[in-house]
């Protein structure tokens, strides 16, 4: 393991069992998380627990057949990713009908997260 990856499994495993129940409760999220520790910069444990609750969202909203909505059904959380980001990407999955997809087959759903985090 190069040292950046171990610093994200070991910022992940630190986290998950104090400060960020998502990846404590979510197994996925932990899982992609730690895959994604290839990044230039290392991330902050603020930066690991955003990205966790956002995950989280995004996770109940495709599998809800839907993108996640920070003005309403998921308003109580900020949004993430920060913008522009999130409404490029938004944008792109609505217009590739992946909410739809993930509600008719539930099982694209971590696949679709991994392409989030990407």
């Amino acid at each position: 393991r190069t040292q950046r990856s171990m610093f994200v499994w070991t910022a992940c495993a630190a986290v998950s069992s104090t400060t960020v129940p998502s990846l404590a409760i979510d197994p996925l999220i932990t899982r992609l998380l730690r895959a994604n520790g290839a990044a230039a910069f290392p991330p902050s444990l603020d930066e690991i627990n955003a990205a966790a609750e956002g995950l989280t969202v995004w996770r109940h909203a495709l599998a809800a057949g839907r993108l996640p909505d920070y003005g309403g059904a998921d308003g109580g959380l900020p949004p993430w990713p920060p913008q522009p980001l999130l409404g490029t990407l938004t944008d792109t999955l609505s217009r590739l009908s992946l909410p739809r997809a993930t509600a008719r087959h539930p099982s694209l759903v971590p696949a679709a997260l991994a392409a989030v985090l990407a």
